[in-house]
């Protein structure tokens, strides 16, 4: 039995955040950019998901990265450092 190999990445399956991969047989799969995940890859990831930020800080998702804005007294990456 012979099976036609169909491809499904002709179309731009991935949006333009991933790389879509033919599957033997049919269908496909997306490797993602960093920073987005989904079947598609048009899920942006939560980086403040697990909240890194100390201190009462404002956590603000950004594209595979997070930016904390710390409160008054405090600074650096997760807000973790005196002034």
């Amino acid at each position: 039995m012979f099976i036609q190999d169909i491809i499904d990445c002709e179309v731009d399956t991935c949006s333009s955040n991933g790389v879509c991969k033919d599957r033997l047989g049919g269908g496909f799969f997306c490797i993602c950019d960093n920073g987005w995940k989904g079947v598609h890859c048009d899920e942006n990831i939560d980086d403040c998901r697990h909240n890194q930020c100390a201190h009462g800080a404002e956590c603000v998702d950004k594209l595979a990265d997070f930016e904390c804005i710390c409160m008054a007294g405090w600074t650096g990456k997760t807000c973790n450092q005196g002034l």
